[in-house]
């Protein structure tokens, strides 16, 4: 068997023999390419009266039957929503933080649909989400709080409120939330972050676990919000100083909370466990709890281009930045103005919401064109996500990572060398970190085809 193209494929089998004997089967196969998804973005400002073409070189380096182009038009930055809706709709892997990181958007699903670019019956898109709440909830230990992976390992503080976030989230949306489970995890936000009195590094929890619990209506925790302010403020992220504002804001707190909005540029910031931040995770962050707590419409502006800048500079993202930004992204949506266009012949508008169009390569291939038929200039967000056609140069971005392959008597495996049908062979890998600093990594080696793992233990 060849494999000449990515997608599913079938084979079909017949067997005849004596005494009538006819057999018939067909078989399914996944066809997956050796490489994973790769995303190219670009923004383009478009005057009124003024047009823009696109066409295939959008995606040449990309596997033609692999590519997706999404492309969102609107006077505002929605950070391409299609790619980010995307990206977290595949994702594969399920601990705490990336479960609630893919299940946060869908969500949003009756607002985001038509950037999504998704098949999906929205019912089934909410039953998805409704598997996600049960599996959230399978992470949570017997005193409230919730762990990495399952009910037993160490209460993960950032994790905790950020899971409870979502839970909050998710009620308001309908969805099924057992109000026990929901007390209790609140209740160990108070009681195991708010209320402990020694300061650590998973102390950055605890604006967060006061921003939740504001939301869900607790009172309590006005002296704790103060005394941060007012004496912990210094110590604190940028995202979790709006976390901070917010909890204020929403307390009654307006002068403290505009205190810690002062400072309007997001700064610089290393990678840091605890709480799973980024310099562009905290800016989308920020933006999304300012514009849901009703901040200054010019700051908020402000933030957004700033946010805009960052993504477009990222080649890669984590989950927590795609979900942050999804969130921002569906902030920005309700703060559009009007926006009139023709895309591919087609007028649409005005309209207050960004337009969301997704062509096809067919579409491409003729030229696919953009007009701006509004009176303000528009921004537009094209990205085009696939395989790669030829294999990616190695890189080192922090990590260096190599794999080798040798025979049970430790033969080393040349490289491009046949492995032969039967045989068994042990997969080495080994890595190793360029910083001495504690991090929280995925090491992912794709099973190529023709191999099995003999114990998956």
């Amino acid at each position: 068997l060849e494999a000449t193209g990515t997608g599913i494929a079938e084979v079909a089998l017949s067997l005849t023999g004596p005494g009538d004997l006819s057999l018939q089967r067909r078989f399914a196969l996944t066809v997956r390419p050796a490489q994973t998804v790769q995303t190219e973005r670009r923004t383009v400002w478009l005057a009124p009266g003024s047009m823009l073409r696109l066409d295939p070189a959008l995606s040449s380096d990309l596997r033609p039957e692999t590519v997706r182009t999404g492309v969102t038009v609107g006077t505002a930055p929605t950070f391409d929503l299609p790619h980010l809706l995307g990206a977290l709709y595949r994702y594969p892997y399920g601990c705490l933080e990336q479960t609630v990181s893919t299940a946060m958007p869908l969500l949003y699903v009756d607002d985001l649909a038509a950037y999504a670019g998704q098949d999906e019956d929205p019912a089934e898109l909410r039953e998805r989400v409704q598997k996600a709440i049960w599996r959230i909830l399978n992470m949570q230990r017997s005193d409230g709080a919730f762990s990495l992976w399952d009910a037993y390992g160490p209460a993960e503080p950032w994790l905790s409120a950020y899971a409870l976030d979502f839970l909050s989230r998710a009620r308001e949306a309908g969805l099924a939330v057992p109000d026990g489970a929901y007390a209790q995890g609140l209740d160990w936000l108070k009681s195991g972050i708010v209320e402990q009195a020694q300061w650590t590094a998973d102390s950055v929890a605890r604006p967060y676990a006061l921003y939740v619990l504001a939301k869900a209506g607790r009172t309590d925790i006005v002296g704790a919000a103060r005394y941060l302010a007012d004496n912990r403020a210094g110590r604190l992220t940028y995202g979790a100083r709006g976390h901070l504002a917010a909890t204020l804001a929403r307390l009654g707190e307006t002068d403290r909370a505009a205190k810690l909005l002062a400072d309007t540029d997001v700064p610089a910031r290393d990678w840091w466990r605890h709480d799973y931040g980024t310099r562009l995770r905290d800016a989308a962050l920020r933006l999304t709890v300012l514009t849901e707590t009703g901040g200054d419409s010019k700051t908020i502006a402000s933030l957004a281009d700033q946010v805009a800048d960052l993504a477009a500079k990222r080649r890669w993202l984590s989950t927590q930045e795609m979900s942050w930004l999804v969130l921002a992204a569906k902030a920005m949506i309700q703060r559009q103005q009007a926006v009139t266009a023709e895309i591919d012949g087609r007028l649409t508008g005005p309209q207050t919401r960004p337009i969301a169009a997704f062509p096809t390569q067919e579409q491409l291939e003729r030229g696919y064109v953009i007009s701006n038929r509004g009176g303000d200039t528009v921004r537009i967000a094209v990205s085009s996500t696939g395989v790669p056609t030829s294999p990616l140069p190695p890189e080192t971005q922090g990590f260096t990572v190599e794999r080798t392959i040798r025979t049970l008597d430790g033969t080393l495996v040349a490289d491009g060398a046949e492995l032969v049908q039967g045989e068994r062979y042990v997969v080495l890998l080994n890595g190793s970190s360029e910083a001495a600093r504690e991090h929280q990594a995925l090491l992912v080696d794709l099973l190529p085809a023709g191999l099995e793992i003999e114990n998956t233990r």
